[in-house]
């Protein structure tokens, strides 16, 4: 009852909240890593700090890529879902 009667009702709203919560997260957690929380954000601003801007441009484009794949694998789900 639940697979054929409430999945099909909900995976839509599912999977955008899941898209929207990776893509919110990645984000979020550069931000306070350059606010001083550690992570990826706080090598990003200590390289910029430190004038290695190859650095920071490979930290930038690795979260882009990132970004990006997640949501290359967001849009295969919801095919796969049809929704």
């Amino acid at each position: 009852m639940v697979l054929f009667g409430v999945l099909p009702q909900v995976a839509s709203r599912f999977v955008g909240f899941a898209t929207y919560q990776l893509d919110s997260n990645l984000r979020n957690s550069t931000m306070v890593g350059i606010v001083g929380a550690g992570g990826i954000g706080s090598v990003l601003f200590a390289a910029f700090l430190r004038y290695e801007y190859n650095f920071v441009f490979t930290i930038l484009f690795t979260v882009i890529a990132i970004i990006v794949v997640g949501e290359l694998v967001v849009n295969a789900v919801r095919k796969a879902l049809n929704v």
